[in-house]
């Protein structure tokens, strides 16, 4: 069984991250165009600044949100981006990361 599959119940990891920090992560990894269509995005720009870059989407209603890219990955082409779902360290809440890496078990161990 790979580590990326496996799942720790023990308290303090799931009280720190709401899930198991060995959840498969290709299971929240996603293709941005098919995440922001899932939610029904009309528009996505990329706006880059003097610290940093971020995505400002346009909603069906009209309405604008926006989301982080990581910081390796400022550079890169909106159709290359993919969605990275991760907890917020200080609130807990799941936030959503535009990134060009691609994710992917490389190694895995039998405990």
């Amino acid at each position: 069984m790979s580590a990326l599959t496996s799942t720790i119940t023990d308290r303090p990891y799931t009280a720190s991250f709401g899930v198991s920090p060995y959840v498969k992560l290709k299971s929240r990894v996603m293709k941005l165009t098919d995440f922001l269509k899932q939610r029904g995005a009309t528009n996505v720009a990329k706006i880059n600044g003097p610290n940093g870059a971020f995505l400002s989407v346009t909603n069906a209603d009209g309405t604008t949100s926006s989301m982080p890219i990581g910081n390796k990955s400022k550079d890169g082409k909106l159709a290359e981006y993919q969605v990275l779902a991760t907890k917020d360290k200080v609130t807990g809440e799941t936030i959503h990361i535009a990134t060009v890496n691609s994710y992917e078990t490389v190694e895995s161990l039998a405990l």
